[in-house]
């Protein structure tokens, strides 16, 4: 009977393991990771992150003008200046347009802007993290490098992920838990097959009648 429940116990122990190991996993690569969705529905365990586009100083910017407006939603505009932080959308389709400096935009027109060459920004919006993750923003610089077909040219150069106080974020220590909690399961895993193994031995020593006798 002692036996048995030991074996049972070793054997939960075990299962626990493996399921802590996986969740640990799953965890640290949505953190990294980010989850790509609309910004208004928020996934169960999940927290709004806002994240915002920054592009680098270029001497382009003072031959050509940039707008960022979406496709859909209530609209609205802002003209790019470089260094400045803006939103975008990805429910929305924020798109960056190429606006003719003589024209003079007064309300946002659909019509009107759809007749502008334009882009979608080089990368996904993260809308969302888990409720643990320390990060509050995203922030993606990027770069305006040429003009090609008549359209603009963006380019990502980096990101960078802050917490509530505006300090970078930085995974390493999560990284090197995941590690350490990943390869202290593997000991644990180890010793306690290697429990299992002593038990069966000896219930089977216990019931071979020769060696009993």
């Amino acid at each position: 009977m002692t036996y048995l429940l030991t074996l049972q116990l070793h054997r939960r122990v075990i299962k626990c393991w493996v399921f802590v190991r996986y969740v640990l996993i799953i965890h640290t690569l949505s953190c990294l990771m980010g989850t790509v969705a609309n910004a208004d529905i928020l996934l169960p365990g999940h927290k709004p992150v806002s994240h915002v586009l920054v592009f680098q100083e270029s001497e382009l910017f003072k031959q050509h003008r940039l707008v960022a407006a979406p496709i859909q939603g209530l609209g609205g505009w802002i003209e790019i200046q470089p260094g400045q932080a803006f939103d975008f959308s990805g429910k929305y389709g924020t798109r960056i347009y190429y606006v003719p400096r003589e024209v003079e935009i007064e309300d946002f027109d659909q019509a009107v802007f759809d007749q502008w060459p334009h882009v979608p920004p080089p990368v996904h919006e993260v809308a969302s993290l888990p409720l643990s993750s320390p990060v509050s923003k995203v922030v993606t610089q990027l770069a305006f490098t040429g003009m090609l077909d008549g359209r603009p040219v963006l380019d990502v150069v980096s990101g960078q992920r802050l917490n509530r106080l505006g300090e970078p974020v930085s995974y390493g220590g999560m990284l090197l838990l995941l590690v350490g909690v990943f390869f202290a399961g593997i000991v644990v895993t180890w010793i306690a097959a290697c429990r299992i193994r002593e038990l069966r031995s000896s219930s089977e020593n216990l019931s071979d009648p020769e060696v009993s006798s």
